[in-house]
């Protein structure tokens, strides 16, 4: 699909009596385009296998697109808690937290006025960098600690990298994604279930019916959710297995192999079936939530002009596991004042 260039303008206006803005990073083969409110990614035009560029990345041609959107989440710095927690509550250092509950009872994405909703300053920006800062005040949705965070994106050819930088002033939980819905073979093609995938996980975390971790981590062998050997994102999506119909689809945290603290994995590889476009995610978070975009409505118009429907995108969102402040068998999220908050992902495209 023909890619349009997005005027800045158009994303230019006064949230909360800040400015909105519009960035964009360029490499010798790749445009990326990032805005300011969510510190997100708008747009990334990469070539096709016939060299052709392509937008992978659904999203919006103006910022009204953003504020209006039924999907809220569209290529955004997630934070301060990627994913769920379970009744908005939990315990740290014996005190108790009540934080803003937004999905059924329970937490998603650090609540209704999440980092998605805010407009970060930008600091520092180049031809193919860009860093932008968000100062998130104590008791923020019920969170302890003023939370000062830094997200550098950086474009080198065809991988996008983002870097998190982040320290707070008390204890407390965090756990920062990046939430890109990509369609490989162009943003409004239509749907992903055609797609490749492979996961280097051999366990995921099991959820109920709400989608919030049982606390156990099963194998994925002899499951649908297994996809250790590359295999179509639909073949077993309507397999009738519990856990797709607990996520309407795949909508589950996969837990990466030999993961060590600090150092890049990789962890998975989808290829475009119509483009031949590939996109593979590194990372050094112990956890990757894969999600099938089951829940996109229709609601939502595209920068193509295309509704987007159920399934018509995928999400790969490096994180820690959901829950994690409930569960105490998984990795710790807290971050204390004497630490910092460090970690990155890249994202890498290629073509047959």
């Amino acid at each position: 699909m023909k890619v349009q260039k997005l005027q800045p303008e158009a994303f230019e206006t006064t949230v909360d009596g800040s400015n909105t803005m519009l960035v964009l990073l360029q490499s010798e083969t790749d445009r990326v385009y990032i805005t300011n409110y969510g510190a997100r990614v708008v747009a990334w035009h990469t070539p096709d296998q016939g060299g052709e560029q392509t937008d992978i990345v659904l999203g919006f041609d103006s910022i009204d697109g953003y504020l209006n959107a039924s999907e809220s989440y569209h290529g955004a710095t997630i934070g301060r808690y990627a994913n769920r927690i379970a009744n908005g509550a939990f315990s740290l250092d014996g005190k108790a937290y009540q934080v803003d509950r937004n999905l059924g009872g329970h937490t998603l994405h650090g609540g209704r006025d999440g980092w998605h909703s805010k407009i970060w300053a930008v600091v520092k920006s180049s031809d193919n960098a860009v860093t932008l800062r968000l100062i998130a005040p104590d008791g923020e949705n019920g969170f302890a600690g003023e939370v000062t965070v830094l997200v550098t994106y950086t474009l080198a050819a065809s991988s996008l990298q983002i870097d998190y930088r982040a320290t707070t002033t008390r204890a407390t939980v965090l756990s920062m994604t990046h939430h890109s819905f990509f369609n490989l073979n162009g943003e409004g093609s239509g749907s992903i279930l055609e797609h490749d995938l492979h996961i280097d996980a051999d366990h995921y975390t099991p959820v109920d019916t709400d989608c919030i971790p049982t606390g156990k981590v099963d194998m994925v062998m002899g499951t649908p959710l297994d996809f250790s050997s590359r295999k179509k994102m639909g073949q077993d999506i309507e397999a009738g297995h519990q856990q797709l119909i607990n996520g309407a689809g795949y909508d589950h945290n996969y837990v990466v192999d030999a993961y060590m603290p600090g150092h890049l994995k990789y962890i998975a590889r989808a290829e475009g079936d119509k483009s031949g476009i590939a996109l593979a995610c590194w990372s050094d978070k112990p956890g990757m939530q894969f999600y099938s975009g089951n829940h996109l409505n229709g609601k939502d118009i595209g920068k193509a002009g295309v509704a987007y429907g159920p399934r018509m995108a995928f999400c790969f969102e490096p994180q820690y596991f959901p829950d994690s402040p409930n569960q105490a068998e998984f990795p710790s999220t807290v971050l204390l004042p004497t630490a910092a908050y460090r970690s990155s992902t890249v994202y890498k495209c290629s073509v047959k």
